[in-house]
Order: C-alpha cells, then sequence, then structure tokens
C-alpha cells in the first residue's frame, strides 16, 4: 500500500509475514545444504583442526658413520674408516672424513685434522688408494664377469642344460606302413635319424664308451648346486655346452671321477694322433744349420752390436732359402726384431690390449697362422663374429672372398696378465672360444683352432667334432714370448723350434751294430708324452698351424 504524497509508504501485515517467510526458507536450506558439502581437498583442509606447533625440537640423529667414528676417536684414520665402510673413490672417502671431523669435539678435532692431514702427503697415502682402485676394479670384473656368464647359458640352446639320459636300447621292429607318402618320407627320415644316432652313441676307445661316459659326466655337472662357479666348475659348464676340455694334467675330479684318469690320458693321446695324422709325412724340418743360422743372427745384436733392422734382413734372406712352413716361422721371428724393446719393460700395468696385441703377438701369429698366398688373414677387429652373436672376440683368421673377410677359422682372446686379470676372466675367455670354435664346427665340419693369450702366455686349443652334440677341446701347446730383445735367444732354442729326429741314421747303421732293443730309447721318448702337446715335445712345433688349416674351405 502507498500513502499519500509526502509520507512514507506504509506495508501491510500480509507482506511482512510473507518476506519472513523468505527469509526463514533461505536459512532452512543453507542449514540442509551444510552437512552435504562435497568431499573435496580444500573442504576437508578447511574442517581440519589447526594444531599449533610445539616449540620442542626432534633429538638429532647421528649417522651411522659419524657414530662409528666417535666411538673410535682414540683410535681413529682414515685408512680405518675408508676400509670400514667400504670407500674406494678417493675425493669422495676424503670429504666425508673432514666433515665429520669438522663436527668432533674441540678436544679430538685439532689432532685428527692434523694427523688426516700429514697422511694425505705420504706415500702410504699413494699405494692405499691404488690398491682400493685396483680392488674395485677386480671386483666389478668378476661381477660382470658372473652376469655374462649366467646371460650365456640362458641364452643358448634350450636342450643345452637339459639333464642327459642314459641310452636306450632300440628295437629293430618296423611300425605298419603309412597311408600316405609324407607318412612314408617322415618314417625313413626318422629311422635313417636312429641309425645315425646309434652310430653317435657309441665312440669306443680302448673298449671304452666315450659317448656315454660324456652323458653320465654332464649329468653330473648339471647337478652342481646353483650358481655354479666358474674358476672351479669351468670344465663343468663346457660340459653343458656340448664341450669336452682335453688337457694334460688339467682334469677335474667330477671329470676324473667318471671317465677315470688313465682313459682320459688314452683320449688325449687318440685326439693329439687325430691332429697329427693330419699333418703330411713330409712336412720339412729345421737342419742344424737352419738352427745355428737364427741362433748366430740373433746374439749378434748383443754381441756384434748388429741393429734389429740389419738382422732382419739377414733371417729374411735365410727364408727365401727354406720350405714355406720354415720361411714362415723364421719371418715371424725376423717381425719380432723390429718389434720388440731391447729390455723388458718394468711396469707390465702400463700395457694395454693393443700393445700386447701388435707389439708381440701378431708379428710372430700372423705369420704362423696366416697365409695370404691362401687368402687366410689374421685380423683384431674385436667385433661380434657372424655365426656367434653376444661375443666379440679379440682376434679371428678369416678367409678373403675377393674384397671381404669370408668365414672364421679360428679365435683368439687377450688378457694383460699380472694384476689387471683374473682368474674369472681367463675363464670367461675360455668359455667364450669353446662357444665360437663349437658353432663354428658345427657350422663348417672341420677343426677350428683356437689360442688364449695370458701376458706373454700363449695357449693354443683345437676344437673338433665328435658328432653334433659332442666336442672336443684339446690343448695343443703353449709357449712364453719373450718380452724384450735381450730374451729372444731363450726362445730361439731346441725346445721352441727343435729339428725333427734324424730318420737316415737308422738306415745306415746295420741291425747287427744296433738290435733293435736299442732304438726304442733314442726314438720313442718324444712320442711318449703326445699327451702333453706342448711345443717342447711336438716335433713338428709351429708347423700342424697352418697344416690344420682346411685345404678346401666353402668361401
Amino acid at each position: 500500500m502507498t500513502g499519500k504524497r509526502g509520507q512514507t509508504p506504509t506495508v501491510s501485515k500480509r507482506q511482512l509475514r510473507s518476506r519472513s517467510n523468505k527469509v526463514n526458507t533461505k536459512t532452512a536450506k543453507k542449514d540442509q545444504q551444510s552437512p552435504e558439502e562435497p568431499d573435496t581437498a580444500q573442504n576437508r583442509k578447511r574442517k581440519t583442526a589447526i594444531i599449533p606447533k610445539s616449540n620442542e625440537k626432534r633429538p638429532r640423529v647421528l649417522a651411522a658413520d659419524a657414530q662409528w667414528c666417535a666411538r673410535n676417536a682414540s683410535t681413529l684414520t682414515l685408512k680405518a674408516f675408508a676400509l670400514e665402510h667400504g670407500y674406494y673413490e678417493r675425493r669422495r672417502c676424503h670429504a666425508r672424513y673432514k666433515t665429520i671431523i669438522a663436527n668432533m669435539s674441540e678436544a679430538e678435532q685439532p689432532r685428527l685434522l692434523q694427523e688426516f692431514e700429514n697422511w694425505c702427503l705420504t706415500l702410504d697415502c699413494t699405494a692405499f688408494w691404488k690398491e682400493r682402485k685396483r680392488t674395485y676394479a677386480l671386483e666389478t670384473a668378476a661381477s660382470n664377469c658372473s652376469e655374462v656368464i649366467n646371460k650365456m647359458l640362458v641364452s643358448d640352446s634350450q636342450g643345452l642344460l637339459e639333464p642327459p639320459h642314459p641310452p636306450q636300447e632300440t628295437t629293430e621292429s618296423q611300425p605298419i606302413a603309412r597311408t600316405t607318402t609324407a607318412d612314408l618320407d617322415q618314417q625313413e627320415h626318422a629311422n635313417t635319424q636312429q641309425e645315425s644316432d646309434n652310430e653317435e652313441r657309441h665312440w669306443i676307445i680302448d673298449g671304452n664308451d666315450i659317448t656315454s661316459l660324456f652323458l653320465k659326466y654332464r649329468h653330473q655337472a648339471d647337478i652342481i648346486p646353483k650358481p655354479v662357479p666358474l674358476e672351479s666348475n669351468i670344465q663343468e659348464i663346457l660340459a653343458l655346452s656340448g664341450v669336452l676340455f682335453l688337457a694334460n694334467e688339467q682334469h677335474s675330479e667330477c671329470k676324473v671321477a667318471v671317465f677315470g684318469e688313465q682313459v682320459l690320458k688314452n683320449l688325449l693321446k687318440c685326439q693329439t694322433q687325430t691332429l697329427l695324422s693330419k699333418v703330411p709325412n713330409d712336412t720339412p724340418s729345421f737342419t742344424n744349420d737352419d738352427f745355428m743360422e737364427m741362433v748366430n743372427v740373433v746374439s749378434a745384436i748383443d754381441e756384434e752390436g748388429m741393429s734389429p733392422k740389419s738382422a732382419k734382413l739377414r733371417l729374411l734372406t735365410l727364408a727365401t732359402s727354406m720350405d714355406q712352413f720354415k720361411s714362415n716361422v723364421v719371418e715371424g721371428i725376423a717381425d719380432l726384431l723390429v718389434k720388440l724393446p731391447f729390455d723388458p719393460i718394468a711396469d707390465k700395468n702400463q700395457f694395454g690390449e693393443v700393445d700386447i696385441q701388435t707389439r708381440y703377438y701378431d708379428p710372430l701369429l700372423s705369420s704362423i697362422v696366416a697365409d695370404t698366398t691362401r687368402k687366410v688373414v689374421l685380423r683384431w677387429p674385436n667385433r661380434e663374429d657372424t655365426i656367434t652373436t653376444g661375443i666379440r672376440p679379440d682376434a679371428i683368421v678369416s678367409t678373403l672372398v675377393q674384397r671381404a673377410f669370408g668365414q672364421s677359422l679360428g679365435f683368439g682372446e687377450v688378457k694383460l696378465g699380472g694384476d689387471n686379470t683374473t682368474n674369472d676372466s681367463l675363464c670367461l675367455d675360455t668359455l667364450k672360444l669353446a662357444v665360437l670354435s663349437r658353432n663354428s664346427v658345427l657350422k663348417y665340419g672341420h677343426p677350428i683352432l683356437t689360442f688364449q693369450v695370458n701376458g706373454f702366455q700363449l695357449v693354443f686349443y683345437m676344437t673338433q667334432m665328435i658328432h653334433s652334440s659332442f666336442f672336443t677341446m684339446t690343448e695343443i701347446g703353449r709357449i712364453t714370448l719373450p718380452e724384450a730383445l735381450s730374451c729372444l735367444h731363450s726362445f730361439i732354442t731346441l725346445k721352441n723350434i727343435p729339428r725333427h729326429p734324424p730318420q737316415h741314421p737308422p738306415q745306415q747303421h746295420p741291425p747287427q751294430q744296433h738290435p733293435p732293443q736299442q732304438h726304442p730309447p733314442q726314438q720313442h721318448p718324444p712320442q711318449q708324452h703326445p699327451p702333453k702337446l706342448h711345443f717342447q715335445s711336438t716335433p713338428q712345433h709351429f708347423l700342424p698351424l697352418q697344416v690344420l688349416i682346411p685345404q678346401n674351405y666353402s668361401r
């Protein structure tokens, strides 16, 4: 209702009641919505009660290494601190040690800091951290070796680690013929494979079934508790890969328990004779004149002051009048004359693998293993082989096919030796060579030559295939290379480059003067020790290495 002009407008009671009802309705809606607010992070934060912070601080907790230093403050040294907490890096250890000393009591702090600074200036500090660095490198190498071996064994064929089963007798009964031609072909293939397996299962040497013994040996190797230590069980790991390792006086206890020592000797002798049978009977040998000429040339370097280049020219002139195999050996020695230092290097830790390969081994091995006239070369690629992936051999003996490398005829691994080499790393190299040579033999069907270098020690192996799942890796020789020209005269000896036993004297002397009973002591001793197959006892020495290269390899 509105009043007259100039008067205050009046509100009726009905309007007042309606307004109050609207206010009450809005208030009620707010009261109803408040408990049903959405559960959001903002609402929870707004509703959370604020607890006043306490002025009390939490007690300070010292680190474990700081507590140890505080307990041993009277006898504390940085060396003991590094050994206790496993520090291998010098800078980090020194920084942490100084931080702990700075927070110690004023009574101990000056003394410990002064002792620390004085010790850092001594040679003991340098030697200690050098030893810690070497220890860290060895532990890292051992860890990596174990990891690589596990991957290698797992990535190999699925049936590699399956326990072998004893051979079962086969019957000659034939099943009923199938109705289809495909079934007949399949059955014929199965029968042929069965006959082949029966032949392979029985490799008899002196009345002993070597294949059955090898299956038993693999089974004993497979039940060794896992993980298998590499260094002590390298031969058992090779057996699980189908490779029987043969080296004189280097048989494992498990292998001797299965085969017997005499059987292993006979087996090693048999494999040796098999390899030597591939060497032609007319293989040339060094004469006394050849040997003395080489010795005189090498001795002239020290006695007469002849330069290494002049000595090399004299040896190369001598090689031109020799047969191919003899000349290759002389050429290898001639190449060493211009590569070796005059005196041995004192600190062997300064060597690298490339130094060992190019300065000491490549001059000799390139002459006695490779042959460019037959398109066979020795190279040091450190790359994966085309057949076996995942393994990078240091050296490969390859064929040449036009302008590319062909198949691999041999492999090599090099280690520096000394403090830089562990037994685990050497065993890993042997395992690599076994896997590489096994796969190559399986593909190409001829023996594969491998060599392993440990410092100045050189070992040769030959891998042969008995059948598709049984291989032998036989050590055929080991030599020690000279470290310098001053040591070369000890390398060119009758032990390393002997001449063949004379064959004419027994024909010239009549049997009446020399009864047959007196001849064996003169000729048989070199043949009584073929299992060793060191270069000291093998008449052919370097020569079989080239002769054993297959003449008719497939390029």
